[in-house]
């Protein structure tokens, strides 16, 4: 530990410093700093005073127990300094013996065992030397410096003015002085005075520090209670100024954990002026915690908001939206209000935490209650402003503290005339909204990926149109009003929802089946409500599952049943019921994935990835001309050891016969579909020379197949011919002209030029190349090497099937190929034998490959 005289270039434990250009140390006279700055002194600088007389002094107040000054000691330093603390005063000596070197940063002055409270402090100059310096002071590391100046927040702060929402004055005659000219933050502050006691101020700051800003004088209490987390202390703003000033740091308390902290400030007891407030200073990366009431358009730090319309369910009758106005401002554009006693919202979160946000108004209900698993709070939502009748984005309700697990909670209006509502929904940043059934759900949730019902996976069986529905996601929706009629997909994943809308007419029982096995009943039947949730399957395991969707209504006038989206797994995927993956699992009426990409309009594009999900499905209500998408390949045909593939859309639009001539794309150009055991020939189908002409391949395929029993033909929910014309390989009648069919209809029949854009639609000829598999029988097993670990695996105790030798056989040998191989052995004598020596030495020859050659020398 340091005692006076050591030098001490840094505050030890326990001490704080502040360097002598500190705001809160008021110098008095005439002082110099030397310039410039240098390195022997704290900070760079020092405060000199060459006049000994006695108007040359500093002098501070702080709170601690403790006080070191820091200085130099050097020959022409006084002797006879003075220090008053709380009015007592001492001497002091920063003389060192002519001929000895000075000593910076030392300990010139030293008092402890100060009791903790707020001191004042004046260091005089002394008058039998040249001159005194201040370089630094030392207090207690809790302590502070205290009554300075600070008319903006220090490097490390951040400043709140006392108008700020976060901040709640409780009792009663609160002042809220607004004036120019008077030394306050902001032209404003806020102050009890004599006869209105029992008040205070309520806040709390995320951080690790804070400051008071307020004033100081004659008249102020001199027993201001600050309780911070519980702990109370007290601070004193009476001063024996001539006037108040304003702007002092009354209060300061740093080194608080990270976190967040409630602070009451109390008024006190005694004094004119009980308690003021002009800011306050926190960390400059911390921030002032909201309070019930107040505005808050966006969630804070640690919390994350959701809208109440998209995840709560509104029971009840009646209920009413409100939209965005002048003034008035809704999570996601809108909020439903309701004033039929007996209505509630209910929702459920998982988390720790909860605010409820909401507008207040004069209109609005004072007692609506909150229920969080079953434990009841009232809120009151009205406002008594005359100025603003609405007050939007309140936090109208918080409950911190709560159990990490799965919380109820229902808000419910339970007397009055007046409306209630919520807006939105604030919890724990590490939480989740749990998803009710029959909430509305607009667009899908985190790790959830959403289908269109019009996408050509879903399968409809039975009487089903596509119509327009208000609110429907896309715009569209399929329905049926047939008993019976039923809605067929598969998809790969773990979970599973559907959506779709209520309304009046809407099926009262529909049954939802999982691999074949009833999984419940679901109901459409209710108030008109568009995108709702109405089925919510999770915990399936990781595989590919059947759907089947049925219409069981029990009801004469209740038959409607409708899909509008499916939701599963953002990394899952949607299967057509006649999709494979597989070329080898191809035949007619089966469909394989294909992803397809033009980069420039009017230019032809390229295929991969051939089985896979690469993106979305083309569009077939407005189809693009520059694009990144995927699409089927429908099995239409097989002969001669050939497969006729056929796009089940138009892929491209607005492409030109010539620009698809120019790549060979009309009559057959050579694909790479990353299939090396297949060849793979795209061109055009052709489309008969004239309306007559009927023996041609759309007419064949697109108008009349029935692909074996497995569609209807010229279906378009198959072909999806009205998505617009398809370009043909073939010449009309008239030389110039080319045909292109579909748009209008399955037969429909066109004439336009080479030249006119139309759209493209691929014909593939697959065809399977000649392979070569084997298998190496070895210890009565038929065997493959694995490329990978060179360990030979079992298939097969018996002749493989020609499916096995296909999908499994090995068709390239090159790894077993012999290599060259030389080595050098090392030899060592063992012995002689007459005048020479005799070498020997063991030498492994059991390798892959045969010794040619052994040389020994």
């Amino acid at each position: 530990m340091a005692v006076l005289g050591d030098q001490l270039v840094a505050p030890e434990s326990g001490w704080r410093r502040y360097d002598d250009t500190h705001v809160g140390l008021k110098f008095t006279g005439t002082w110099t700093t030397p310039s410039p700055s240098n390195t022997v002194y704290y900070g760079g600088s020092i405060r000199v005073t060459s006049r000994a007389v006695d108007n040359n002094y500093v002098t501070f107040s702080f709170f601690g127990t403790k006080l070191r000054i820091i200085s130099d000691f050097y020959s022409d330093r006084h002797s006879d300094n003075s220090i008053t603390i709380d009015g007592v005063t001492e001497m002091y000596s920063a003389f060192r013996a002519v001929g000895s070197p000075s000593l910076q940063q030392s300990i010139v002055y030293e008092k402890t065992g100060l009791p903790l409270a707020f001191h004042t402090v004046t260091i005089a100059t002394g008058h039998n030397r040249i001159n005194f310096t201040l370089d630094a002071i030392d207090i207690d590391e809790t302590g502070y410096l205290y009554g300075h100046a600070l008319t903006s927040p220090e490097t490390g702060w951040r400043r709140f003015d006392d108008t700020h929402d976060a901040f709640a004055y409780l009792g009663a005659n609160w002042i809220a002085y607004t004036g120019a000219n008077q030394g306050i933050y902001n032209n404003s502050h806020h102050y009890t005075s004599q006869g209105k006691g029992d008040t205070e101020i309520r806040f709390k700051f995320y951080g690790t520090k804070f400051r008071l800003i307020s004033s100081i004088g004659p008249a102020f209490a001199n027993d201001i209670s600050v309780v911070i987390n519980g702990v109370t202390e007290k601070f004193n703003p009476r001063m024996p100024t001539t006037a108040d000033e304003r702007q002092k740091v009354t209060y300061e308390k740093t080194n608080l954990p990270l976190g967040i902290h409630e602070v009451n400030l109390i008024s006190g007891t005694n004094g004119d002026w009980r308690l003021d407030i002009d800011a306050v200073d926190i960390d400059d990366n911390g921030y002032l915690v909201a309070r019930v009431g107040q505005q808050l358009t966006t969630p804070e730090p640690e919390w994350k908001r959701y809208d109440t319309d998209n995840y709560a369910l509104y029971l009840g009758t009646d209920w009413k939206t409100v939209t965005n106005s002048t003034g008035r401002v809704f999570e996601g554009g809108s909020v439903r209000y309701s004033n039929v006693t007996g209505n509630y919202i209910k929702f459920s979160f998982t988390g720790d935490k909860l605010r409820l946000i909401a507008e207040y108004g004069s209109a609005y209900d004072t007692n609506v209650e909150v229920s969080i698993d079953g434990v009841i709070k009232y809120i009151d939502l009205t406002t008594s402003s005359s100025s603003n009748q609405y007050q939007p984005q309140r936090i109208a309700f918080e409950q911190l503290g709560l159990t990490d697990g799965v919380h109820e909670v229902i808000v419910k209006k339970v007397s009055g005339t007046g409306n209630f509502h919520i807006d939105a929904i604030d919890i724990n940043v590490t939480g989740r909204m749990v998803r009710l059934i029959g909430t509305q759900l607009t667009t899908p949730d985190e790790g959830w990926r959403r289908y269109d019902d019009s996408v050509s996976s879903i399968k409809y069986v039975g009487k089903f149109t596509n119509g327009v529905g208000a609110g429907a996601y896309n715009g569209y929706s399929n329905y049926t009003s047939t008993i019976g009629d039923k809605i067929v997909f598969e998809f790969e994943g773990t979970k599973l929802r559907l959506i779709g809308a209520r309304y009046t007419n809407r099926s009262d029982l529909i049954e939802v089946y999982v691999d074949g096995k009833l999984h419940g009943t679901h109901s459409q039947l209710g108030t008109e409500l568009a995108q709702v949730l109405l089925v919510d399957i999770v915990g399936l395991p990781k595989a590919r599952h059947q759907i089947e969707i049925v219409n069981k209504s029990s009801g004469s006038t209740t038959t409607f049943m409708a899909l509008d989206a499916i939701d599963i797994d953002l990394d899952g995927r949607l299967f057509h019921l006649d999709e494979v993956t597989s070329i080898t699992e191809l035949e007619v009426g089966k469909r394989i994935r294909c992803n397809y990409v033009a980069l420039t309009s009017g230019v032809a594009g390229e295929f991969k990835n051939i089985g896979k999900q690469t993106s979305d499905l083309i569009s077939t209500t407005s189809v693009p001309s520059v694009l990144n998408g995927d699409f089927y390949f429908i099995v239409a045909d097989e002969y001669n050891k050939k497969k006729i593939l056929i796009a089940d859309r138009p892929i491209q639009a607005a492409v030109t016969w010539d620009a698809l001539n120019s790549n060979g794309l009309v009559f057959g150009v050579q694909k790479d579909l990353g299939e090396k055991n297949y060849m793979f020939v795209a061109r055009l189908l052709s489309g008969g020379y004239s309306a007559a002409d009927k023996d041609n391949e759309w007419d064949q395929y697109i108008v009349n197949s029935t692909l074996n029993g497995n569609i209807i033909a010229g279906d378009d929910r198959v072909w999806n011919w009205s998505a617009g014309y398809s370009s043909t390989s073939t010449t009309n009648v008239i030389s110039a002209n080319r045909i292109r069919r579909g748009s209008t209809g399955a037969a429909a029949y066109g004439v336009i030029t080479s030249a006119t854009v139309s759209g493209y639609r691929p014909l593939v000829e697959l065809e399977t190349l000649p392979m070569f598999k084997s298998f190496v029988k070895h210890d009565g097993a038929y065997k493959r090497l694995d490329t990978g670990t060179l360990e030979w695996n079992t298939i097969s105790a018996t002749l493989p099937s020609e499916d096995t030798f296909i999908n499994d056989g090995m068709d390239d040998f090159s790894v077993l190929d012999r290599k060259n191989e030389v080595f050098i052995q090392t030899m060592t004598a063992n012995g002689s034998l007459g005048l020479g020596k005799l070498f020997k030495e063991r030498i492994d020859l059991k390798k892959y490959f045969e010794i040619t050659n052994l040389s020994v020398k």
